[in-house]
């Protein structure tokens, strides 16, 4: 699924999509992005190529190039000048292109990589474009020119996408009307965090579990962006990690969740030295004890 600019998910799209000639095969290609007012079909690859295709014949009406690989799927809204696509790439630039000629809008370059997509969703008045990256910030910046509004610090890379969810906690004063969007994402601090979209002010975050690197793989453990959906009147978040489990967590129990502990590594810190003082001090008691018993000999 992709956020798109009126904060709705379109409905599956399935189409025969042609890879372009200057593609190579070997080169992944991110899941398709479309929007029906859009009359294109969006999919980035990570060869740095974003490609517009036409979804009645699969031919490529657009095509453009990144400085490295956009591994995200591209992120649709529609602008009082037209449509627009939003994208990140490893370079670090968060880019944003018209939608029906793949030209230039706006540049955001933020310090590290960008691997989730982009989610662009209104914020009182203004319509916001919200994006991780690997320089530890969750970033807002204002979709129709790219100038940041404000970004939320972790204690790591942000890997994942946001996902938009209205919490009944407060009013927009700007539009005075349903509450404010609030934003789950995760991050390489193993926390799912949960920030107001208005200021980037944090709400909650749950630590997730600590890395299963020695028993499973990276590409075996279920870390996922965060989701949201209303069940029987009650919004639930599904959330994979690194740890290994699968979270599905009632929102309004999320901020009181105890989902893992992260215990200390201070008593390592402080052990370990007396550890090695021990080893290194019985070797040389064993050392001299042999030499003493070869000169004996």
């Amino acid at each position: 699924t992709t956020p798109l600019g009126d904060n709705q998910v379109s409905s599956p799209i399935f189409v025969e999509l042609k890879r372009a000639a200057s593609a190579p095969a070997s080169a992944p290609a991110s899941q398709p992005a479309a929007h029906p007012r859009a009359g294109r079909v969006f999919v980035a690859s990570e060869n740095g190529n974003l490609y517009a295709i036409n979804p009645a014949d699969g031919q490529v009406l657009w095509t453009h190039t990144d400085r490295n690989a956009i591994k995200a799927s591209p992120a649709y809204f529609d602008s009082p000048l037209g449509g627009r696509v939003v994208i990140g790439s490893k370079y670090g630039a968060v880019r944003c292109l018209d939608a029906r000629t793949g030209a230039a809008v706006w540049s955001y370059k933020t310090p590290h990589w960008v691997d989730g997509a982009a989610a662009v969703t209104r914020i009182g008045m203004r319509m916001t474009v919200l994006v991780g990256s690997y320089d530890t910030n969750l970033h807002a910046l204002d979709a129709l020119s790219g100038q940041p509004l404000w970004s939320y610090r972790t204690a790591g890379g942000v890997y994942s996408s946001p996902a938009i969810v209205p919490l009944p906690g407060g009013m927009d004063s700007e539009r005075e009307r349903g509450p404010t969007p609030q934003l789950l994402f995760a991050s390489w601090d193993h926390h799912l965090h949960c920030v107001n979209s208005r200021d980037g002010s944090l709400s909650w975050s749950a630590f997730l579990g600590r890395p299963l690197w020695d028993s499973i793989t990276l590409g075996d453990s279920t870390w996922s962006s965060p989701v949201a959906a209303e069940l029987n009147s009650r919004v639930m978040i599904y959330v994979g990690s690194y740890a290994g489990p699968f979270y599905a967590i009632p929102l309004d129990e999320a901020a009181d969740k105890a989902l893992a502990r992260p215990s200390s590594n201070l008593r390592f810190w402080v052990t370990l030295p007396l550890v090695v003082l021990a080893v290194v001090v019985v070797t040389l008691l064993i050392t001299r004890r042999h030499r003493r018993q070869h000169k004996r000999s």
